[in-house]
């Protein structure tokens, strides 16, 4: 399938309504649906995960810390990541760590098997399937109509800004929580207009279904996403085809996730699974960046139900799934990251052959 993916803009710390120094957006591009670099096109690899596959610690992964001060931000353009001059620096190779191991259970590779939408493997006790629905948990409008909410709108406050947010698609709480007002370029060349900067959404998220590289149309799901803008928006992929045997019971479920990003600045804000469309359990957010090509990684596994109980029912149902939500660390530059494909391992026991 196509990748979803995710802009990532670091905006200026503090920025707001009149500030120095802003970001600025360009949405030329319409909403760059470029492949990330080393994306095969014709990549079918499953993100499956096998019977035997193990979690991997991806806690030893470098973690950046924003500097501060204010930032260009280019958010129509996947490859232009470098602040301007006089913005904020941004030394690329100055890292520090995140301190903190990830979750056992959170891989940041997995091998793969290809088991097909919804396949039993007797043999693991498992059935298998792809995501068949996806949507941002903020922005129900089209990319088109999100781009032009960029230098268009003119402001003295966040509040001028809500309305075009919300008619564009956002949510109220999405528009509320993650719009700025912010001095920015004018729309005829000149300076120090005060305009309304949009959230950032996943766009395309339909590009996240299916499995890996049998999209059409080349589009990945993204999201534009802002440094410290109040908001990250949830990706969140449901409607697996899955269906235990008769009398079976649930005993574990895994996520494998195939992602990638333009830059090492993107880690997981959360990763929660859905019951009933609803996040609960346990949040298996890694510390690790996401990789900069195609990797799968896997949240779960055989014997881990994220913290709550399940019913066959629950795991059939068409809003079961993951909500997945990364974040940006910079201050300054601009990212994008991507996601693929989505499946789900549902494990069973409690029948014959499967204790």
């Amino acid at each position: 399938m196509l990748s979803a993916s995710l802009t990532l803009a670091a905006i200026a710390l503090g920025a707001g309504c009149g500030g120095s120094a802003a970001p600025h957006a360009d949405a030329d591009d319409g909403g760059g649906g470029t492949s990330p670099t080393g994306r095969d096109a014709g990549n079918t690899e499953s993100p499956l995960p096998s019977a035997g596959d193990a979690s991997v610690d991806a806690g030893d992964a470098n973690a950046r810390a924003p500097s501060a001060g204010d930032a260009s931000v280019d958010a129509g353009d996947a490859e232009s990541r470098a602040p301007s001059a006089g913005d904020a620096s941004v030394d690329a190779g100055d890292d520090a760590s995140a301190g903190a191991d990830a979750s056992d259970d959170v891989a940041a590779e997995a091998s793969v098997a290809d088991g097909g939408p919804g396949s039993v493997d007797a043999a693991s006790c498992s059935v298998s399937g792809y995501a068949t629905a996806a949507r941002s948990a903020g922005f129900a409008g089209s990319s088109t109509a999100y781009f032009a909410l960029f230098d268009s709108v003119a402001c003295n406050a966040v509040s001028d800004c809500v309305p075009s947010c919300t008619s564009a698609g956002g949510t109220t709480a999405s528009c509320t929580q993650g719009l700025q007002c912010v001095t920015d370029l004018c729309a005829d060349g000149g300076l120090d207009c005060v305009m309304c900067l949009p959230p950032t959404y996943w766009l395309d998220p339909e590009g996240a279904l299916g499995q890996p590289g049998s999209g059409t149309t080349g589009t990945p799901a993204y999201d534009v996403q802002a440094f410290d803008n109040g908001y990250n928006d949830p990706l969140e992929v449901t409607n697996f085809p899955i269906v235990l045997p008769t009398g079976a019971s649930v005993r574990g479920i895994a996520f494998s996730i195939d992602r990638s990003a333009d830059d090492v600045n993107a880690t997981d804000v959360s990763v929660t699974i859905l019951k009933a469309g609803v996040p609960v359990g346990t949040d298996h957010a890694s510390a690790a960046a996401w990789p900069q090509s195609y990797t799968v990684a896997t949240y779960g596994g055989p014997t881990d139900t994220w913290g709550t109980t399940w019913t066959a029912s629950d795991v059939a149902a068409a809003d079961f799934g993951v909500s997945i939500t990364p974040q940006y660390l910079m201050s300054a530059g601009n990212d994008r990251v991507y996601i693929d494909s989505v499946a789900v391992t549902v494990y069973y026991g409690g029948i014959a052959g499967c204790p």
